[in-house]
């Protein structure tokens, strides 16, 4: 009978682990939809809307640096530097030896520290 009970037990984890992973992939493909929509905005200039697709694609990949990268671009757009920093940090913390995203980073960074105009000196 205690087999039978750990057989079930196990049988329901497997499932579960199983569950999670189809899930885990079902996310990652609308987050990836939802990146590339955001991008298609972004070549419009609507601005806005892209951000909210980010978002809504990071709240299902909070994980994927490219999509952190390119919502920090879209607010280098918007000329909010240090929002764009910010993404670029997590970006840079999710993928440490991704150099485009570290070089891209540092070209922001050199731009606020020569601009006068610039009141998001960071």
């Amino acid at each position: 009978m205690f087999k039978k009970f750990i057989l079930a037990i196990t049988v329901l984890v497997i499932l579960f682990i199983l569950s999670s992973c189809s899930n885990r992939a079902q996310n990652i493909k609308a987050a990836e939809q939802l990146h590339q929509k955001a991008w298609n905005l972004v070549e419009e200039q609507k601005y806005d809307d892209a951000l909210g697709c980010f978002d809504r694609a990071l709240e299902l990949d909070p994980a994927n640096g490219k999509i952190w990268f390119n919502k920090g671009n879209t607010f280098v757009y918007q000329k909010k530097y240090k929002e764009a920093l910010e993404c670029f940090d997590k970006a840079i913390a999710l993928e440490p030896d991704n150099n485009y995203f570290k070089i891209n980073r540092e070209m922001i960074s050199a731009y606020i520290a020569k601009d006068p105009n610039n009141t998001e000196k960071k």
